[in-house]
């Protein structure tokens, strides 16, 4: 079977990126460009490990990674091709929803639903002690116990962006940043200084109150928007775009809906991009469980996208420390939009010498 496309790539070894992973993506980047259609044969293991001098098990990694995510599939006896169609993430996973009370027919047996909160008895505390002592015990450290940068410091924004660019496929400087107190703030800031009054923002439903809870608090109104078992119902929001509404916004949490935990396809992933530049509405992305994933990587952002035109992006530490460290955090690529958030975080949350 002729296999003519050859992969045009080369190691980054300087990048933080695993090398099985800057292959994978490399094939995601032939098959968006259509170097590679749908439906291609792709060489074996050992040709691909041979052209690119690499050890033959990172090529079956990457290619393990691709298959996960339904970019590929495998062919018994055939070998491995590209997929037909766009493929449709992880289906509806059973992980814990809103804390329920205990069935009255199960009366011995105690079993607890809640947002997925971390076990805070297994929080690194000595780790962060040692951590805060090393800071204040720095030349300077009196400059700690000042006035900051509303925006937060200039230094952790920088880390923040260079996470969320590493891991999460991001482009994004230190500028685009705001670290908050925790991702309800930075929910709160965004519909303050994004939206106004009586305009339209379309939401997951069932979805995540507290979020509905501050666009109504801002004045906007709330659209709902189904899921199935591929995430947010697209016909939904064609319908609500098409009914003449001043859309400004729609609300989503793609990774891991809530409270469903369904992952949105890769197809109405790009299907909502396309809708969303073409009716101008942002979209509020809720990233809130990032390091929780099935599989080699988490399934990337919708902000990762270089074709989105208008997002913002929130994040939070609090899944993976614990809820008492309040720290989250705001990027986006819309002009003007931190410039409000600076103003508004100096009234509620001084962080600047006047």
């Amino acid at each position: 079977m002729l296999r003519p496309w050859k992969l045009e790539f080369q190691i980054n070894d300087t990048c933080d990126k695993a090398v099985y992973l800057q292959i994978a993506d490399a094939i995601i980047a032939d098959i968006q460009s259509g170097r590679l259609k749908s439906g291609t044969a792709l060489p074996g293991s050992r040709m691909l490990a041979q052209e690119l001098q690499v050890n033959r098990n990172t090529i079956v990694e990457a290619l393990n990674v691709l298959l996960n995510e339904e970019w590929l599939v495998s062919r018994e006896r055939k070998g491995t091709f590209v997929a037909e169609q766009l493929p449709a993430m992880a289906k509806s996973r059973a992980t814990p929803s809103r804390h329920q009370p205990e069935p009255e027919a199960l009366p011995k047996y105690r079993i607890h639903f809640d947002d997925g909160h971390p076990d805070s008895k297994i929080a690194p505390i000595a780790e962060l002690a040692r951590a805060y002592r090393q800071i204040f015990n720095r030349k300077g450290k009196w400059q700690l116990m000042g006035y900051a940068n509303p925006l937060g410091d200039m230094g952790f924004r920088k880390a923040i962006a260079e996470m969320v660019n590493h891991q999460r496929g991001m482009q994004v400087s230190e500028q685009q940043v705001c670290i908050t107190r925790g991702s309800q703030m930075a929910m709160y800031l965004t519909a303050q200084c994004l939206l106004e009054k009586d305009c339209y923002v379309m939401a997951e439903s069932p979805g995540y109150q507290p979020a509905w809870n501050t666009f109504r608090h801002a004045g906007a109104k709330v659209l709902p928007i189904r899921v199935d078992e591929e995430g947010l119902r697209l016909d939904d929001i064609q319908a609500h775009t098409a009914s003449g509404k001043a859309i400004k916004a729609l609300y989503t949490t793609p990774h891991h809906q809530y409270p469903t935990t369904v992952t949105l396809s890769l197809q109405r992933r790009l299907e909502l991009i396309k809708l969303s530049n073409k009716h101008g509405f942002t979209i509020i992305e809720d990233d809130y469980d990032n390091e929780f994933h099935f599989g080699y990587r988490p399934v990337l952002p919708l902000s990762s996208y270089r074709e989105l035109k208008r997002y913002v992006y929130i994040g939070t530490m609090s899944k993976v420390v614990a809820p008492a460290l309040r720290i989250g955090f705001l990027v986006s690529n819309i002009p003007g939009l931190l410039d409000k958030v600076n103003e508004l975080r100096k009234i509620i949350d001084v962080q600047e010498m006047p």
